[in-house]
């Protein structure tokens, strides 16, 4: 009996021996030799490996157990590994067809999309900070008693973040639609490359407004456009540019310039054009005595009529206007101006009286001040 204990003890040795080698387990066939870099193998034709099978991890969980440990969780019917104090499921290349790749996918339709089936907000995270959020403004916490901020049931795309655009031939200022320290919205970029415009909402403490800036050499212009699709042209309607208005011109040239009508209070007429110009004569003018017949009581002041020629750059488009006219001097003693009026659009005619019997003289070189208004 001693003697077959120990030739049992010898056997099972020879055969522990045969699967046991630098610390390393060979299950099932031994035919084959051992895989220098695995402590445990495996092999079978027609058998598998069966994991622990858990329906609740709390028991195990209670253990401590390290990363790595492998499972069966019965309710998900799925194979799970301890990563990081979690219970990780390992995907099948089935499930992950039903995933987005991180390198991108391909093959998707209308039904597949990135979100959430459920009344929860899809959220984009950055370094654990939110930068996006969808879902419906009650969902998102964003309903407020104020007008257009009160649907639970809209629909809301909830940026936390700045908006900036790629804008590879903006050498600086590249576009971006912002919330500054004092929650104004504003949006800025660059403009024909360098230059640079921005506008938004201004101010502090309940008072606010509404700014618009443009710039960098000083004479950027803003310019407000209208469309007709028709022709398929754009009008100039008004332009800001140097501390100038200008309306229905590209190129103003005083403070205010408007090329067009234009009415002036809340009882005006409309206007066409508003002309002043300086126009001197070219000789002396003249002035006979005045006529008088003591006896019949009779009298006839002298009369001159002087022609202004308009220059071509200052000519109205009609005689239809009123004109005042004034000289750079005093007039004669008994010299008047009676009337002015337009005889064609290059021509003011300024009717003068002489009421003195003695005759005067206006030297040549004597400046008109003439001013048209044509309506």
């Amino acid at each position: 009996m001693r003697s077959l204990k120990k030739i049992s003890m010898a056997l099972l040795c020879l055969v522990w021996s045969s699967f046991i080698y630098s610390q390393q387990l060979r299950l099932g066939k031994t035919s084959l030799a051992l895989q220098k870099s695995a402590i445990l193998e495996l092999e079978s034709n027609d058998q598998g490996m069966l994991f622990p099978r858990i329906t609740d991890t709390t028991l195990i969980n209670g253990l401590a157990p390290p990363d790595g440990m492998v499972i069966f969780h019965q309710p998900s019917v799925q194979l799970m590994i301890r990563s990081n104090g979690y219970w990780r499921a390992l995907s099948t290349t089935d499930l992950l067809k039903n995933y987005w790749s991180i390198t991108g996918n391909a093959g998707t339709s209308s039904s597949n999309f990135i979100g959430t089936t459920d009344d929860k907000a899809m959220i984009i995270k950055s370094n654990s900070n939110s930068f996006l959020e969808l879902g419906r403004r009650a969902t998102l916490g964003l309903v407020q008693a104020y007008t257009d901020y009160s649907d639970n049931n809209e629909q809301l795309t909830y940026l936390k973040s700045a908006l900036q655009f790629y804008a590879p031939a903006a050498q600086f200022y590249k576009p971006k639609i912002f919330i500054d320290a004092n929650g104004n919205f504003r949006i800025k970029g660059s403009a024909a490359g360098v230059d640079y415009f921005e506008f938004g909402a201004t101010g502090t403490s309940d008072n606010g407004g509404l700014e618009f800036i443009t710039g960098k050499d000083g004479n950027e212009p803003f310019v407000f456009k209208s469309y007709k699709s028709a022709t398929s042209t754009m009008t100039e309607i008004m332009r800001l540019q140097s501390g100038t208005v200008g309306i229905g011109t590209a190129s103003p040239a005083a403070v205010l310039d408007v090329a067009g009508t234009y009415k002036m209070g809340a009882k005006g007429t409309v206007q066409k054009n508003t002309i002043s110009l300086e126009i001197a004569t070219t000789s002396t003018i003249n002035f006979g005595g005045a006529n008088l017949v003591v006896i019949g009581l009779a009298y006839s002041p002298a009369l001159v009529d002087v022609d202004l020629a308009i220059p071509t750059a200052n000519a109205p488009t009609s005689t239809r206007a009123t004109v005042t006219v004034s000289l750079d001097t005093d007039l004669p003693a008994g010299v008047s101006i009676g009337s002015a009026r337009l005889t064609s659009t290059s021509n003011v005619r300024v009717r003068m009286y002489n009421a003195s019997t003695n005759s005067r003289t206006l030297g040549n070189g004597t400046k008109f001040y003439v001013t048209i208004t044509e309506f």
